[in-house]
């Protein structure tokens, strides 16, 4: 506070040091003084206000830590008083005034990472896009727009020059909407504003001019630099504020600025002396201010004007850190340059283009070498400006006026760029290693090939710039215009021109001669004014220009070079070493050049920017005289016009033989270089060869590469002599020796080389993408190459187009001609795959294939065609643009016979030799250069005799029947048709194999009868040397096969169906050998796998069948809650998340909620709890004894004694029946006016039945009904999720096998996984031979049941009578008597895995030994496992596994039950048999679970076993408790599946499998869930009670007790329709329960041991094949013989039982054991997050959501599936309760399910297993687009959606090989053995 006061103090003084008088030294009052004395005080008064260079220093000498604040406030009071003077008020008030609802232009500044549109209809640039808000409120429903993520920037709605009127949002309408700001304001502000920056200005000019000097080192300095940051800062800061309420306000201030002399200049340039905070508060008022229509094009003269300064010193420093650190140059030079109005202005009002190309010399120049080439080393320190640099350039020339400005109007600008590509021509060379393997690899190959792509993309924008015509008008002047000028003077000069070229070049006339065509001088002339008619004066000036600097290129090449030197004179007169001795330039040289040189040895660049520019000129020059450009216009040159005329046009002084040979030389040098690299001839150079040679083959760079080479190479293929050009490939690829006919094999690099010579001639020949082909061929050609290979998407299929097609209009339709879409299904994208139609297009001689992909598209082609490609997609001649038909001689002349003609005879001599020098990849491909060679042989006959000319010698044919010089070596004399004919016998009687199916034989034969056909001669021949091939009729037409050819192909079908039928039956032979011991595979299911008792189950490990040792079955443990959220319902994305509920365990809800949790407190095991157990074991063993055999025997009816508890629970099950047959005429509809349970049990008590059991009696009273400390709901779940889930993949192990094989996995990974099949197991169930205790082996089938011919009804008495004989046989203790202590089973070994598995998941204690060991039952755990997989099971088969639509046929329950996990349920069912009569503790703890549950269904009470049994032992009670408490509560409290689980169970084990028992049981838990329904109806209808007025029945009985006593709240629904029908509602909630007995039904019949072949009636469905849901109720009642409802609503003893029900649950919820209300749910299937159909409506609401926890904004979002949660997967999270992992732990019990918002793809988290699946967003042609890269709409896909709902479901995360083969580990968790 003291440090304000001297501030203000401070500032106070010097205002009066300008004469302002005390009264007036406040903030009103100086604005009262300064209208006193109008402004000719403002400025003073505004330095006084601002603090002075004495105010800084002070503080910096102060406290240097603390001056920032400090400072900060004195600057911000100065800016208060200001605004005080400039609105002459509260500012505040004043702004508020000012401020208006809506904004000319938006301006909003983009951070990084925020979303933004484009809008491709609406952009006036690619640059150009809008933020969200304006995109909303903008109609783009029509238009072609996509998403984006931004890297700064701002929004350009309502700025006109970069977005259409059209596409303006409704809040800005454009710049020139600005309002002038009122006159009052503005002549307040106006003077102040002035003054303060005229302050600014200097304080600016005073920091740069220190900038070169230390700071620190003098206080001054560093004074001056503190105040230009600060008072920079504050003044940027008050004008944004200014913005925030006034766009005319701050429009003003722009204004200004640029009033103020020198501002804007200054201000520019801060960035080099200002702090980078200041800086970047600055540039976002500049990104404000540029919305202004004045000051946009004021500050970007500003801006160019600065922008070599910024560069200058980058080259200066010679790195890019110093051009990085100024941000203004990226930030704006996009803003300004993509602005077609503002970049031409810039162009010629500041000569913008010369500038950039004046940086990017000073750029080469100060990397480059002694040779004029740049030096990577040097370059890439400053790529990234350099990159800058031409990214500007090409902004700048995107823009057709700029271009054009630059190719027309001012040509010393393109002169300028011509001057700067030397540097780039042979840019990083290569040279091949011979010597040691080169270990440093060139990281700065993709450097140098951005910069030749950036290069080449300027070019283009040339070129398009350099043929832009003026005006259709201009064309159509120009062409009148020129069609006079045969009247001209001009018109002698020109014909001597082409005269001059003509005269003394032998070569040059031969070749007009020999053309297909004749032409008269006066055509020639003609024709000469068509090119000048199209080609416009700047096409050819631009091509001569680049003529001249590639000729200077050119003589500075090492090789050219030394051969120029034999031409120079010998006294060395000659000045210029680029002409010869005549004095004639070099591409005029005469004489075919022999240049040496040696590619293997020699430096290589593939690098030739100006080749490329001169022929991409060159290609659009041909394509506007002979293409559709040329017949658009409606000009276009003869046809007949001889090619010299139109090179000789373009090129003007030239000679075909030097031009050619000159400028082929670095094109074929590169070719050789690629051919080189793939025949492995430069791998001592490491990858660096391989790296050049696959980007310079590239998709994205063919087009200015590859494929523009291999056009170079076609021009001077057209323009020289055949044969020099054909013997120049030769010696450049080194293969001049091939043609000796020597045997012996050169090197091991040959045949390769070879090979890629012959396929370079043929793309030479067959080539037309630059000389013939429309945009709209070209592009099914590309389709064509692509698809062949393999299905693509959309996107896929675009990037693998060159650049130019795939931005084509029509693209699309040619897509559709050849392709054919397939829809997205499953996890399948869409994809285009090719027409059958169109395989017959296939090229195989395409300039991009890959050997790879070559060999893929010839086996799918053979696959579809059924033939093999190398026969029939022969390489062609198709039609030429007419000055390149000269490239015809080059397949027919001498040269190009004897490369044919020496690889046929290799082949011949060598066979099929590995060192043959015509292997048959060599073969092949010379035979198809052959076809093609007589392809254009044919098509030039018939074209002469066509134009009835005089037929024109081919060498080729000439040739052919004449004997090859050299072959005599014991051979005999041969010509090419005899070496033809030799190897066409030779391959069909020696057996050769046939190289890809192809047959050579065959196929050479086709070729002699070419010969035949087109040449007499051959035939002649022929017929003599095959009279087989060719016969009489020699000119008969070639046909695709003869009737022989035919038959022979029938043949060897029939002998390969027989191979195949026999192969098949070995096959099916093996197989049947092997079904008894071989493994099942991964994909095979088990379901087929019965555990039948006379069939022994594999081990997986060691396969051994003859193994006696017992073994297990791998299962997999998992805790889940997919309960939980089926009652909760998924969450909707428009909506928060969940709230934490408490869900159902066990299907119904908030059920019982206990004051006691079941947390390790209970179940502590140490010293003082261990006393207490063996007390309470002791005094169970001890009346065990007491009341055991005493001359009692129970005999098992064979007169033999059973002494085990299994003996006794069939005596007791045997008692139970007969009490039940003997009661079954008996009424018991009055069960409620049964004795007291209290008094009974007193009763009991004394008879000394098992209640009399007592270890310690306890002071509290033993006759409770009510009990407030219990556990929780269903006594057995974990108390983190809803319960254990068993799965199993099948397989079965020993364990003694299992546990050598954990070994060594902890000795690697530790990971658990199935050997058979590599699914996750955590654990392992031991196989339980025997069945089920079977019912029909202990008595006779009870006559309890119903005859079907009477009348259903409720087997409700049945029930209750069961439960209260059961009770009583309990009670009176004859049964348990016979129970022997001794017969007590220690605990089996082989359950300890799973036991203790589940152990830690149910109790969360990780201890090897169990606490309570003696009473725990195993059986019980494993029973409640048991309970919640089948309630599981069924919820999942809710879900369809394509579709969201919900399933409910039973068909789908037992699809499930049938697969591995039906299998391990089965399993689990009979070991929980098996294990739950071996413990007498055990055993009386499960009966008296019974006699709870008993008492509460037939009575209504619940009882208190742990005072009356076990007095107050604490915890212990807890944990015995866990049954009895589950018992004793409110049937109608719990779930009613569950409580049938629980009641068999509890129920002796033959009631299992006994029918009538269970249908009994059925039917009164049926009851129950009728009970709950109608609870829940009411309560919905509880504010509108009138529409509960029910018939007198069970609804009028519960609608009543609701009505008297209350309880309206007891159930609710999510999902219950009050408007339906309450009958229809509750045989619709009615349908979990019976499908739920429905698979418990059919797990019990399967695990008996047999399969039941007939069907048993119990489970007889109807035929109905509806998916009405209430058809699937009616096929469940029938089966479980559930009478009609309205039978149901009025059966009495149901009526009567449900008022004693409704009142335990009314007396038990009144002392808060039961917390409601209960949540009941219908049949509806278990869904993840209801997401919106369009994707960006969930990226807009979530990508700037704040975290819920630590309220930050998550850098990589993910939305949980579950819950709706934001969380983060990022290793570091903003807070730890974010994270994905801990996320998933809490709310899916380990399981996450997280959409990655920027990402669109799906991570799937299992603690600590992640892994990511596909995206459910694919756009309109069905792909997904990761990362937004496209950014086009995206719409969900339900398949998909459904797909992964149902794996969440179904618990699949740990058994999709889909997800686990791409799950990555964070960490060892519990999942890990």
């Amino acid at each position: 506070m003291e440090s304000n006061s001297r501030a203000h103090d401070s500032l106070l003084k010097r205002l009066a040091s300008v004469g302002v008088p005390k009264n007036c030294r406040s903030k009103r009052g100086l604005v009262e003084f300064v209208r006193a004395n109008r402004s000719s005080k403002i400025p003073e008064l505004v330095s006084a206000l601002l603090p002075t260079d004495e105010n800084v220093k002070a503080g910096l000498k102060g406290n240097r830590e603390a001056v920032g604040p400090t400072m900060e406030k004195r600057f911000r009071e100065s800016m208060s008083w200001l605004q005080w003077l400039m609105f002459e008020d509260q500012p505040s008030k004043t702004l508020k005034k000012l401020n208006v609802d809506h904004r000319s232009v938006c301006g909003s500044v983009w951070g990084e990472n925020d979303i933004a549109y484009r809008c491709r209809t609406c952009e006036n640039d690619s640059t150009c896009a809008i933020c969200v808000a304006c995109f909303e409120n903008g109609d783009h429903s029509s238009h072609d727009y996509s998403i984006m993520y931004t890297s700064g920037g701002c929004c350009d709605c309502g700025d006109d020059a970069a977005w259409k009127r059209d596409g303006f949002c409704s809040n800005h309408k454009g710049s020139e909407q600005i309002q002038p700001l009122s006159g009052n304001v503005a002549e307040s502000v106006g003077p102040v504003l002035d003054a303060l920056f005229a302050c600014w200005n200097n304080n600016l000019l005073s920091a740069e001019s220190i900038r070169k000097k230390d700071a620190r080192s003098n206080d001054a300095l560093a004074v001056r630099q503190k105040m230009s940051n600060e008072l920079t800062f504050v003044v940027v800061e008050m004008l944004l504020e200014f913005y925030k309420f006034s766009e005319s306000l701050l429009s003003f201030v722009s204004r200004r600025i640029i009033a103020s002399s020198g501002l804007l200049k200054i201000l520019v340039k801060a960035e080099r002396f200002l702090d980078l905070d200041v800086v970047e508060k600055l540039n976002d008022l500049f990104l404000k201010l540029i919305g202004d229509p004045v000051f946009k094009p004021e500050f970007a003269k500003a801006f160019v004007s600065y922008y070599p300064l910024a560069i200058s010193e980058a080259v200066k420093k010679g790195h890019d850190p110093v051009f990085m650190k100024y941000p203004l140059l990226p930030t704006f030079s996009v803003q300004f340059f993509t602005v077609p109005t503002l970049a031409t202005f810039l162009v010629k009002e500041m000569n913008l283009l010369a500038m950039l190309l004046g940086c990017l010399s000073d750029i080469f120049l100060s990397c480059c070498g002694e040779d004029g080439v740049l030096q990577v080393t040097k370059w890439e320190r400053l790529c990234e400006t350099s990159g800058h640099v031409i990214r500007d350039l090409k902004f700048v020339t995107t823009h057709p006026v700029v271009s054009k400005y630059a190719t027309h109007e001012h040509r010393e600008l393109s002169r300028s760029w011509l001057m700067l590509l030397p540097f780039a021509q042979g840019m990083d060379p290569l040279k091949r290693e011979t010597g040691t393997h080169n270990e440093e690899e060139n990281e700065n190959i993709p450097l140098v090939f951005g910069l030749g792509n950036s290069i080449a993309g300027i070019h283009f924008l040339l070129v398009n710039g350099t043929y832009s015509p003026d005006s259709d008008e201009h064309i159509e002047n120009e062409r009148t215009t020129k069609a006079r000028l045969n009247h001209c003077d001009g018109d002698g000069e020109r014909c001597a021109k082409v005269s001059k070229l003509s005269q003394g070049d032998s070569v040059c006339t031969a070749m007009i001669s020999n053309s297909f065509f004749d032409s008269s001088m006066a055509s020639e002339v003609n024709e000469t004014d068509a090119f000048h008619a199209l080609i416009p004066s700047s096409a050819i000036w631009l091509i001569r220009e680049c003529l001249k600097v590639l000729e200077t290129c050119l003589g500075n090449d090492e090789g050219i070079s030394n051969f120029l030197c034999k031409f120079v004179s010998p006294s060395g007169n000659s000045s210029d070493p680029t002409k010869n001795a005549l004095g004639v330039r070099i591409l005029g040289l005469c004489d075919w050049p022999d240049i040496h040189y040696d590619v293997s040895f020699q430096a290589i660049s593939v690098h030739l920017p100006l080749h490329r520019l001169l022929f991409l000129l060159i290609g659009k020059a041909l394509r506007l005289c002979y293409g559709d450009s040329a017949l658009h216009h409606g000009v276009s040159v003869s046809l007949e016009t001889p090619q010299a005329d139109f090179f000789s046009y373009v090129f003007g002084d030239f000679h075909p033989c030097g031009f050619s040979s000159l400028v082929m030389e670095h094109v074929l040098r590169v070719r050789v270089f690629c051919a080189q690299a793939i025949a492995g001839m430069w791998k001592k150079n490491g990858d660096s060869p391989l790296v050049s040679c696959e980007m310079y083959r590239s998709v994205r760079r063919s087009e200015q590469g590859l494929e523009l080479d291999l056009f170079l190479l076609q021009c001077c293929g057209a323009l020289a002599p055949a044969d020099s050009y054909v013997n120049k490939l030769l010696s450049r690829f080194g293969l001049s020796s091939y043609l000796s006919l020597s045997p012996d094999i050169t090197n091991e690099y040959e045949p390769v080389l070879v090979q890629e010579m012959l396929a370079l001639l043929i793309q030479i020949l067959q080539e037309r993408r630059f000389c013939g082909l429309s945009t709209a061929e070209s592009l099914r050609r590309e389709i064509i190459f692509n698809l062949a290979t393999g299905d693509f998407t959309r996107s896929q299929l675009v990037k693998s187009l060159p650049r130019d097609l795939s931005k084509s209009d029509e693209l699309q339709e040619v897509l559709d001609n050849v392709s054919v879409y397939s829809n997205p299904s499953g996890m399948n994208q869409g994809k285009y795959s090719l027409r059958p139609s169109c395989w017959k297009e296939l090229d195989l001689y395409h300039p991009r294939w890959h050997s790879r992909e070559l060999q893929s598209a010839e086996e799918r082609f053979s696959r579809y065609c059924g033939v093999s490609a190398l026969t029939t997609q022969l390489p062609r001649w198709r039609m030429i643009y007419p000055p390149l038909k000269g490239l015809s001689r080059i397949g027919t002349c001498t040269a190009t016979f004897h490369i044919i003609s020496s690889a046929l005879y290799y082949a011949l001599q060598s066979g099929t030799s590995v060192k043959s020098r015509a292997p048959d990849g060599v073969l092949i491909t010379a035979l198809h250069l052959l076809s093609l060679s007589l392809d254009i042989c044919s098509q030039q006959r018939k074209s002469n005799i066509q134009a009835c000319c005089v037929e024109d010698s081919i060498p080729l044919l000439e040739l052919a029947g004449m004997e090859i010089t050299g072959i005599n070596q014991g051979t005999g004399r041969e010509s090419l048709l005899s070496l033809l004919v030799s190897l066409m016998r030779t391959r069909k009687g020696n057996g050769f194999p046939e190289a890809g199916s192809c047959n050579i034989s065959s196929w050479i034969g086709e070729l002699l009868k070419k010969f035949s056909a087109i040449d007499s001669v051959c035939m002649n021949l022929l017929q003599s040397l095959a009279p087989e091939v060719v016969g009489q009729s020699g000119f008969d037409k070639v046909t695709s096969g003869s009737t022989s050819d035919e038959k022979r192909k029938a043949k060897a079908r029939e002998r390969q169906a027989a191979i195949l039928a026999k192969m098949k039956a070995e096959q099916t032979k093996f197989l049947s050998s092997m079904d008894d011991d071989d493994p099942r595979s991964e994909t095979e299911t088990t379901s087929d796998s019965e555990m039948e008792n006379d069939v022994r189950e594999v081990c997986s490990l060691c396969h051994d069948p003859d193994s006696k040792d017992p073994v297990s079955y791998l299962i997999f443990l998992q805790k889940s809650k997919l309960l939980s959220f089926v009652d909760s319902g998924p969450p909707s994305w428009d909506q928060g998340p969940q709230s934490e509920k408490n869900m159902s365990v066990d299907g119904v809800g908030d059920v019982l909620r206990s004051d006691v949790s079941l947390d390790s407190s209970m179940i502590t095991h140490d010293a003082t709890s261990e006393p207490a157990e063996n007390a309470v074991f002791e005094a169970i063993t001890t009346w065990l004894k007491r009341n055991g055999p005493r001359g009692k025997r129970s005999s098992n009816g064979r007169g033999k004694v059973d002494s085990n508890m299994g003996s006794m629970e069939i005596a007791m099950y045997q008692t139970v029946r007969r009490k039940i047959d003997n009661n079954t005429n008996q009424s018991l509809t009055h069960v409620d006016q049964r004795p007291h349970a209290a008094e009974s049990s007193s009763e009991r008590n004394r008879v000394g039945g098992l209640s009399t059991l007592q270890v310690r009696v306890s002071d509290t009273g033993s006759r409770q009904t009510s009990r407030h400390s219990d556990v929780v709901s269903d006594g057995f779940h974990p108390t983190d999720c809803d319960g254990v889930y068993l799965s199993s993949c099948g397989h079965a192990v020993h364990q003694s096998c299992l546990e050598r094989y954990l070994k060594s996995l902890r000795e690697r990974s530790g990971e658990f996984l199935c050997p058979a099949c590599r699914g996750l197991a955590n654990s392992v169930l031991p196989a339980c031979p025997g069945d089920l205790c079977s019912v029909s082996r202990i008595q006779e089938s009870s006559k309890l049941g119903k005859s079907d011919a009477q009348i259903p009804s409720l087997w409700l008495s049945e029930a209750l009578c069961l439960l209260r004989s059961a009770s009583d046989v309990i009670e009176d203790g004859d049964s348990v008597r016979t129970v022997s202590v001794q017969g007590d089973e220690p605990r089996r070994k082989d359950l300890e895995s799973v036991s203790n598995k589940l152990w830690n998941f149910y109790f969360s204690m990780r201890q090897g030994k169990f606490p309570g060991s003696h009473w725990l039952s195993q059986s019980i755990v494993m029973w409640d496992t048991l309970k919640y997989s089948l309630i599981s099971m069924e919820i999942v088969t809710r879900c369809a596994k394509s579709s969201m639509l919900p399933v409910y046929c039973v068909d789908s329950l037992y699809e499930e039950l049938n697969t591995s996990k039906g299998t391990a349920l089965s399993l689990l069912l009979r070991v929980v048999q098996s294990t739950r009569t071996k413990n007498a503790l055990h055993v009386c703890q499960r009966f008296m679970g019974l006699k709870h549950l008993a008492e509460s269904i037939c009575s209504g009470t619940s009882s208190s076993p742990s005072s009356s049994i076990f007095g107050s032992e604490g915890s212990l009670k807890n944990n015995i408790n866990l049954l009895w408490n589950r018992a004793s509560d409110p049937v109608l409290s719990h779930d009613p599946f569950s409580s049938l689980m629980w009641a068999l169970f509890c129920l002796p084990s033959p009631f299992i499998t006994c029918k009538e028992s269970l249908l009994s049981l059925v039917h009164i838990f049926y009851s129950v869930s009728l009970v709950q329904t109608v609870i829940a109806y009411c309560g919905g209808h509880m504010f509108d009670s009138s529409k509960l007025d029910f018939e007198e029945n069970l609804l009028s009985d519960i609608s009543t007790a609701l009505r008297e006593s209350g309880g309206w709240e007891y159930f609710r629904s999510n999902n219950m329709d009050l408007s339906c029908d309450i009958k229809e509602t509750i045989r619709r909630y009615s349908l979990p329960f019976l499908r739920r007995c429905a698979l418990l039904w059919r797990l019990l019949k399967t695990t008996s041991g047999k399969r039941h072949e007939e069907v048993d009636k119990f489970d007889v469905l109807s035929e109905s094949t509806s998916d009405n849901m209430l058809n699937h109720v009616n096929e469940l009642e029938k089966m479980f013989k559930i009478p009609p409802i309205d039978t149901i609503l009025n059966d009495e003893l149901l009526r009567s039982s449900t008022q004693t029900w409704l009142r335990h649950l009314q007396k038990e919820y009144k002392v808060n054991r039961v917390k409601g209300p209960l949540c009941i749910t219908p049949v509806v299937p278990f869904q993840l997050m209801k997401l919106p159909n369009l994707y960006q409506d969930l990226l807009q609401r979530y990508i700037k959501k704040p975290c819920s926890y630590c309220k930050k904004v998550m850098q990589e979002p993910a939305l949980c599936l579950l819950c709706g949660r934001l969380c983060s997967p990022m290793t570091e999270p903003c807070c730890s309760e974010s994270h994905c992992q801990s996320h998933a732990v809490t709310c899916g019990a380990g399981t996450g399910v997280f959409l990655l918002m920027r990402g669109t793809t799906i991570l799937l988290q299992r603690f600590g297993r992640q892994s990511l699946w596909p995206s459910l967003y694919l756009d309109t042609f069905g792909e997904e687009d990761t990362n937004l890269f496209r950014g086009k709409p995206l719409y969900l896909n339900e398949e998909r959606y459904a797909a992964l709902t149902y794996m969440v479901g179904s618990h699949g995360l740990d058994h999709s090989s889909e997800v686990f083969n791409i799950t990555t580990i964070e960490e060892d968790e519990d999942f890990l053995i």
